[in-house]
């Protein structure tokens, strides 16, 4: 008798897993291959992966755009049996290997049990929830945020008691950049929060960055004489679309920024210029 050869790839973080339980298969290598299962259930958008073969086609649609369902994969069997696991052949010659052909079940918010909507070939480790895009996501986002430069007006030296325009020297966003990432089409988006703290005590939130002259959104007068650590740090905080379906924000700490610059001050000194 022919040894067994026992593999085992799991999927759905450990709820499904393929058992090849003979060699002697036929074109497919696995006429007698069974799946084991537990359901994989997911709340929240679910990201049907490029290729997976949806039925019905309209089925990525549906899943990305139902943000409080409940969702269960299952393999689309035929066979269940009494404890739980799933006798299944099908679900490994249906979809090209590594996939595996799944049912796809949604529980809208109020509904007693779920329904059967369509099925899917997935692979192992494929993102199925924007969540687990986040890492890429993050990346590019980070590498994205304009650099943080400071500057002042007037150039040189401010004068007492006239406001000193201030500009952080960035854009107030990134734009919409848009990529791909794991197959899906991501668009990017951010916003920045500005809090500029003067060095005599005072300081300023803003969601504007500054500008030149006559910009005064960050200005400030200074009542005395002297040199003045400014100092401004920028919050960016990131959002993504997946395939036009959110927007889900990129988790994990803000991007912060952080500059200094000194801003000398000299007292006005009165000229008198002439007599009549």
């Amino acid at each position: 008798m022919r040894s067994l050869v026992v593999l085992i790839v799991a999927v759905l973080s450990g709820a499904l897993s393929v058992v090849p339980a003979s060699a002697d298969g036929t074109a497919t290598g696995c006429s007698a291959c069974t799946v084991h299962t537990g359901p994989g259930q997911y709340v929240g958008s679910l990201l049907i992966p490029p290729g997976s073969r949806p039925e019905p086609p309209g089925l990525p649609a549906v899943a990305r755009s139902c943000d409080g369902c409940v969702w269960t994969l299952e393999p689309a069997c035929q066979s269940p049996v009494a404890t739980g696991g799933v006798v299944c052949p099908g679900a490994l010659r249906a979809c090209p290997p590594p996939q595996l052909h799944l049912a796809l079940l949604l529980q809208r918010p109020g509904e007693p049990v779920p329904t059967r909507v369509g099925t899917l070939c997935l692979a192992p480790g494929v993102p199925l929830q924007p969540g687990a895009l986040v890492p890429g996501v993050r990346d590019r986002f980070v590498r994205l945020v304009p650099t943080l430069r400071p500057s002042f007006q007037p150039r040189g030296f401010g004068i007492v008691n006239v406001p000193v325009v201030l500009a952080a020297g960035q854009p107030a966003g990134i734009g919409r950049p848009v990529f791909l990432l794991a197959g899906h089409r991501i668009t990017l988006t951010a916003t920045a929060t500005w809090l500029w703290r003067y060095g005599d005590g005072a300081q300023l939130a803003t969601s504007r960055p500054g500008g030149a002259w006559p910009d005064m959104e960050v200005a400030h007068p200074y009542a005395r004489d002297g040199r003045y650590l400014v100092s401004v740090t920028t919050t960016w905080q990131g959002q993504f679309w997946v395939d036009g379906a959110g927007p889900f924000v990129v988790d994990g700490d803000p991007v912060t920024q952080l500059a200094q610059l000194v801003v000398p001050v000299r007292a006005a000194v009165a000229q008198l210029l002439g007599t009549d």
